[in-house]
């Protein structure tokens, strides 16, 4: 456990790991979380159920141009949402 600067201070449990690419090529990782109850293997557990929906979000903010959108107001984000929708399923 340390204490993170960047948290103003707050505790977080941290845990070193490894994650393997498709390529075979393994990279070192440091996972944190806050809940500091947690053990080593419970926060592996969560990161794991996490990253499952990150290629979602990569896609959202990057493909479908929502990184723009982020000072809408919540009708105008249903609307953009819908055309950039419609226009990925026309063609």
């Amino acid at each position: 456990m340390a204490k993170a600067r960047f948290l103003k201070g707050q505790y977080v449990r941290f845990v070193w790991c490894e994650f393997e690419d498709s390529k075979g090529k393994r990279r070192p990782c440091l996972l944190l979380s806050t809940d500091t109850q947690l053990s080593g293997l419970d926060i592996f557990i969560a990161y794991e159920k996490r990253w499952s929906i990150e290629p979602m979000f990569n896609q959202l903010k990057n493909a479908w141009g929502m990184k723009q959108t982020w000072q809408k107001t919540r009708k105008v984000l249903h609307r953009w949402v819908y055309i950039i929708a419609l226009g990925y399923v026309i063609p």
